[in-house]
């Protein structure tokens, strides 16, 4: 006979504070926090994961707001809520629990990447937690919500079946994958898709640190997906307009073929015209503009100076020959609230 699900120890009409214990691996055995709301009615079961790498921190903290601020009473159906899948990690400051180094020293091969276990049944600290977590909750939700935290700009993204779903967090940058794209193995997006279920993934920039204005948009986003789902009463919070990309649409990445300190003219994001000036870097020499970047098509900044992982790789407007300095989107379906929708960029 099946165990009990741990949301249905908690009463109808509740909030509670409850931990799950995964089995050990790599000298360690993790236990998540799992926070739950048990709604008055029945209705839909909606997971929220985070933390699954430690330098992500909007997704625990907006978990953390929502959580205090609804009142389960006006909730259809439960919520469940795990804000730190990777409390080690979390701990140690690090995306990745033993460590992270694979992701910038090309002399490490071993990845320790959670988001690259899932499904795979790995015997490694992540893969336990991912093998876990997938049985005793994402097996059973009805849609799954996977928030991160990227250095770029912020983003929401998922299957094109999935599109209302993503639009509906309210982030103003979205991608959308095509069902001929396949995802990495081991991603949880993946094993979601494999479950058909409606998945969506937030990237909430940046890393380390907090802003409040990040903390209320993820806050917003959560709230929005649960009246999107119909088990919070009221109307979504919504930007007047919301870009949608296709992820096999066009991106080029323009970069430094010199040295020099690059000053960046645009933000994360903006929306840019072809030939607008975008960035230009300053020789370290005579202090002279040596040279000048263009946006080679419309599209939107998805990346400007902010490409390496790690602490000991900070993110810098030094470049030398070879830096990756700008990665500009392009077209673009816009989506304005009162106006419909149309296609911009090229």
């Amino acid at each position: 006979m099946k165990a009990e699900a741990i949301w249905e120890q908690c009463a109808p009409a509740s909030k509670s504070r409850l931990v799950f214990e995964c089995p050990a691996a790599q000298g360690v055995r993790p236990v998540l926090p799992v926070l739950v709301l048990r709604g008055a009615k029945p209705g839909p079961l909606l997971l929220t994961i985070a933390g699954q790498h430690g330098r992500e921190l909007h997704g625990p903290a907006g978990i953390a707001r929502v959580f205090d601020e609804t009142d389960p009473a006006t909730l259809s159906g439960t919520v469940v809520f795990l804000p730190t899948v990777n409390p080690a990690g979390i701990r140690m400051h690090r995306q990745d629990y033993p460590f992270e180094d694979a992701r910038y020293r090309r002399g490490v091969k071993a990845c320790w990447n959670m988001n690259r276990t899932w499904g795979l049944n790995k015997k490694s600290y992540s893969g336990v937690i991912a093998s876990a977590v997938a049985a005793n909750f994402i097996d059973a939700a009805d849609a799954v919500l996977d928030l991160h935290g990227w250095y770029s700009v912020s983003t929401a993204w998922g299957r094109a079946v999935d599109r209302e779903l993503i639009l509906a967090f309210g982030q103003r940058i979205n991608v959308l994958r095509p069902s001929d794209c396949p995802t990495m193995d081991g991603m949880l997006e993946g094993y979601a898709e494999k479950l058909n279920k409606p998945f969506l993934i937030v990237e909430l920039a940046p890393q380390n640190t907090l802003v409040p204005e990040r903390v209320r948009q993820c806050r917003i986003g959560l709230v929005n997906v649960m009246r999107h789902l119909g088990m919070l009463p009221g109307v979504l919070e919504l930007p007047a307009e919301q870009l949608v990309f296709s992820m096999k649409g066009r991106e080029t990445l323009l970069e430094s073929d010199c040295e020099g300190i690059c000053e960046p003219l645009v933000e994360a994001g903006e929306w840019v015209e072809k030939d607008q000036l975008l960035a230009r870097v300053w020789s370290l020499d005579s202090f002279e503009v040596i040279k000048e970047f263009r946006a080679p098509h419309a599209g939107a900044i998805s990346n400007i100076l902010a490409f390496f992982w790690g602490e000991d790789v900070p993110c810098s407007a030094v470049v030398h020959p070879g830096s990756p300095v700008v990665l500009v989107r392009g077209e673009a379906e816009i989506v304005r609230r009162e106006a419909g929708s149309c296609k911009r960029g090229g």
